[in-house]
């Protein structure tokens, strides 16, 4: 058996403890979820642009350099929309 073996696992408890309702959520999710003006990286490995800051286009977030667009879930872009980007009241 080789050394590395030994070695313990992370624990995925212990990485979420303390997140309540966000434990199991990737980052960029919590993120966009808690920081108002946040945008996640362009997520094409091939960008010209260096892997620059998306921007949010109504839907999803577009990379202003080659086009990306993010493949949230309808749900989770419900309640980025409900949070961020509400209407004004009239």
């Amino acid at each position: 058996m080789e050394e590395s073996e030994n070695k313990p696992l992370i624990n995925r408890v212990h990485l979420n403890a303390g997140l309540g309702a966000d434990a199991g959520k990737s980052v960029v999710r919590r993120n966009l979820m808690h920081e108002r003006g946040y945008a996640p990286y362009c997520g094409d490995v091939k960008c010209w642009g260096m892997m620059p800051r998306t921007k949010w286009d109504g839907e999803q977030f577009k990379c202003p350099c080659c086009g990306w667009r993010s493949q949230f879930p309808d749900d989770f872009i419900a309640g980025y929309k409900a949070k961020w980007h509400q209407a004004p009241n009239v």
